[in-house]
């Protein structure tokens, strides 16, 4: 993650000098601060690369989904017809004996 980072550091050390920092401290402080901005921040090419991450993965959730959903209608068309067949082996059966 190489973003580039605007902090002024000029600023930065100048401040600190005028509220009693030595000039060494506060330019070590400001040289932590860069690093820490640094290392922290998301540039655009990674936000690009997670949605395109998220995007396969949603894709992926979605082709999964569809397939539980087909083998649910399956097993439900099985089911529904099982229950006809066995409808009407009753009825065949209460028919034959009246």
């Amino acid at each position: 993650m190489t973003t580039a980072t605007f902090f002024d550091t000029h600023r930065f050390v100048t401040n600190l000098s005028a509220k009693g920092f030595t000039v060494q401290q506060a330019e070590a402080l400001a040289e932590e601060q860069v690093n820490l901005l640094d290392s922290g921040l998301v540039g655009k090419s990674d936000l690009a690369a997670t949605e395109k991450a998220l995007k396969g993965d949603l894709a992926n959730t979605e082709n999964i989904i569809r397939q539980e959903i087909a083998a649910a209608k399956i097993e439900l068309i099985k089911w529904v017809v099982g229950m006809h067949f066995a409808t009407i082996a009753i009825l065949t059966a209460l028919l034959k004996l009246t």
